[in-house]
């Protein structure tokens, strides 16, 4: 016999036993109570944590989710007007000879002894 057989029977008749043992303990209405109690129990820690995380961050003053979805929601509205209105003035740019909305360019401050 090869050892791959060996495992093989070993793990076949380890689990034949062992789904024979847990079906009856599945089956169980006092284990079933005990876990159902013990899942709702935990779902309700569950809650009072996450209350209280909220209210950390709420405290914190920290955007939760909710708020970063707001922010990304309005820059992307933003950024949707910036665009329509690029797109406006380059065609009122074709029209015109003297382009709109020209880029100033910016010159470099200087630093003086009393700026620095």
């Amino acid at each position: 016999m090869t050892r791959k057989n060996l495992f093989e029977q070993a793990y076949t008749v380890w689990e034949k036993r062992t789904s024979k043992l847990l079906d009856s303990a599945m089956r169980n209405s006092q284990v079933l109570k005990v876990s159902s109690d013990f899942m709702n129990q935990q779902f309700k820690s569950k809650i009072v944590v996450d209350q209280a995380l909220l209210k950390t961050w709420r405290n914190l003053l920290l955007p939760n989710k909710k708020d970063q979805e707001k922010t990304l929601h309005l820059l992307n509205e933003l950024h949707s007007r910036i665009f329509d209105l690029e797109e406006r003035i380059e065609e009122l740019n074709q029209g015109n000879e003297k382009p709109l909305g020209k880029k100033k360019t910016r010159t470099k401050a200087t630093r003086t002894s009393a700026n620095a």
